[in-house]
């Protein structure tokens, strides 16, 4: 488990406009072929022509560069996994959460018995909200899924998040990442949903002298530097291996709005929805589980 950054600020991602049902198969656009001289086997990345997502281009045995291989992920996944922001500003105000929680047992009682369901929450349960000073505490995402992909486990999840309640940071990127564990491992296709109300942080690689700071000053609070590049990479590489990432920005305040739409872009939607309150949250759910039930 890695400390990216701690955060107070709330990150919640959900996606609300959902493209029509496909089932194609991986697409590949023309934009390899040349002779750069490269080394057979190796990889880069290239970008996808309709998308402007990432692809991988692999040289070939004569040491050309191959055709840029894109995901086209089916937007029918059968299984989600919710991966929850529970920082301190999603009890900011208290109701906000409790709200929150209301949301997320509608929906779970609505589709626990025809939708697979797990869970990724960070920070991790080892959060103490009542330490405000330990920065890898309150910064720490889990090193493994909470609740796995199952049927009849959207329960599980409501409970989960229940028992532990709201605490630290935003390590966006990391909770993303082990999301894209459950996804490797599973034999189920997934889609994220991801729920922040704030922007990724908690990244304590990051410079913070020359790091973009979504305080005023991070000179000491270091882990209040934007780590939007690691968290869009997450998102993208989720979209890479088929599991599109949907984020529902939930009472979100601030000025850096494209951050969540960069990280909806790199998960494979247009943009991040943004939910201005717990009633604009449940029907964006509601209509993104019509999605996967009516396929």
């Amino acid at each position: 488990m890695n400390p990216r950054s701690f955060k107070f600020v709330p990150v919640l991602v959900v996606i609300c406009a959902f493209a029509a049902c496909s089932s194609d198969a991986p697409v590949f656009d023309t934009d390899g072929g040349t002779d750069d001289g490269c080394e057979p086997g190796a990889t880069q990345t290239c970008t996808c022509t309709d998308t402007g997502i990432s692809g991988v281009q692999t040289c070939d045995e004569h040491g050309n560069w191959g055709d840029c291989q894109c995901s086209d992920p089916d937007p029918c996944g059968d299984g989600v996994v919710w991966v929850i922001d529970r920082s301190g500003s999603m009890a900011d105000p208290v109701s906000k959460w409790n709200d929150f929680m209301d949301v997320l047992q509608v929906i779970i009682d609505d589709n626990d018995n025809v939708v697979p369901m797990g869970l990724v929450m960070y920070p991790d349960n080892t959060c103490d909200p009542a330490d405000t000073t330990d920065v890898d505490n309150l910064c720490m995402y889990p090193d493994a899924v909470d609740i796995s992909v199952g049927s009849g486990t959207g329960q599980s999840v409501w409970d989960a998040l229940d028992d532990v309640g709201t605490c630290g940071g935003t390590p966006t990127a990391g909770a993303l990442e082990i999301a894209l564990q459950e996804v490797q491992s599973s034999a189920t296709e997934l889609q994220i949903i991801l729920i922040t109300d704030g922007l990724p942080n908690c990244n304590l690689d990051l410079n913070f002298n020359t790091c973009e700071c979504i305080q005023l000053d991070c000179t000491d609070k270091p882990y209040q530097c934007l780590d939007s590049a690691d968290t869009v990479t997450a998102a993208e590489a989720l979209y890479q291996i088929g599991a599109p990432v949907h984020v529902f920005a939930y009472d979100v305040e601030t000025d850096l709005m494209d951050v969540m739409d960069d990280m909806a872009a790199a998960g494979g939607s247009n943009h991040a929805e943004y939910c201005a309150d717990a009633t604009d949250l449940e029907i964006s759910l509601a209509q993104f589980f019509e999605t996967i039930v009516d396929c």
